[in-house]
This record gives C-alpha cells, sequence and structure tokens, in this order.
C-alpha cells in the first residue's frame, strides 16, 4: 500500500512540473494613446482577437500620462504584452466623479455619506466597442512598439 502511495505521490509531483505555462508566448506591446493628437491618460485599451480560432485571449492596458499603454495578456503579467495575432482595438475613458451628500443632521458624527456617481464619456463611443471601433491592430512576434491610436469626435 505505501508503494502505491508513494508511486501516486510521484506521478501527481511529475503531471505538476509539466503543467508549466508551455503554450503561445506572448509578445511586448507598447503606444501612444491622443484624443485630438494630445495625449490621453487614463484610457482603458483593450485588444479583442478576431473571431478566426486562432487565438482567443485578450490583452488590456491602461495609459499613463504621457498617454503611452503596455499591454498585459490575461496571464495578469504587468507588460507581459499580447498573444501573436490580429485584433479589434477598443479604447475608452470614463471618468467617475462621486458627489458627497450633506451631512445628516441628526447624525452627530456630522460624517457626509457618498451620492449619486456622476460618469462623464471623455473618449468618443464609437471607440468603445468592437462592434463600431476602426482600430484594429496585428501583434507581431518580439517587440510591438509605436503601436500608436488617435481618437477623434465625428
Amino acid at each position: 500500500m505505501q508503494k502505491i502511495k508513494t508511486f501516486t505521490i510521484l506521478l501527481l509531483s511529475l503531471m505538476l512540473v509539466g503543467c508549466g505555462d508551455r503554450g503561445p508566448n506572448t509578445h511586448y506591446v507598447e503606444g501612444i494613446i491622443t484624443l485630438h493628437g494630445e495625449p490621453l491618460e487614463g484610457a482603458l485599451i483593450t485588444f479583442h482577437p478576431v473571431p478566426d480560432g486562432t487565438n482567443d485571449k485578450i490583452a488590456a492596458g491602461r495609459s499613463d500620462e504621457s498617454g503611452v499603454y503596455k499591454l498585459t495578456a490575461d496571464s495578469g503579467l504587468p507588460e507581459r504584452g499580447a498573444f501573436e495575432g490580429d485584433y479589434i482595438v477598443t479604447i475608452s475613458r470614463i471618468d467617475v466623479e462621486t458627489t458627497l451628500l450633506p451631512p445628516d443632521p441628526r447624525d452627530p458624527s456630522g460624517n457626509q455619506m457618498s451620492g449619486p456617481s456622476i460618469h462623464t464619456q471623455i473618449t468618443p463611443r464609437v471607440y468603445g466597442s468592437p462592434s463600431t471601433s476602426p482600430f484594429t491592430a496585428t501583434v507581431n512576434p518580439g517587440r510591438n512598439e509605436n503601436v500608436n491610436f488617435d481618437m477623434t469626435s465625428r
């Protein structure tokens, strides 16, 4: 019985070692997002795989104060990139401002409560949906730099 238990543990250990990340490699993707030619901070960019069956993994990133984004594939590792293939690209930035309600005079603590949130769409809506976005990209093996996108109002 002890030999079977030892064999089972050994077999499971070998199987776990063999379950490493051996899928397709991700490739570094970086670019600049601009709105009317100006860098756009805080925009969410998402690469949606073209539905051709070769890739089903999205990749996403957020632009910094210079409009620069770096993609992260679904592995979740920062700046890991995207899988090779063709993508439809969406970009969106919505600012959310939470209003504060006046303190309740019956509440001795004087604490303010959060009121309704105000959502302001910064980017034109056309860029936020895979069905309407005009942006596409191809991720090639290696480093993909200067994958830039400029949005304009229509």
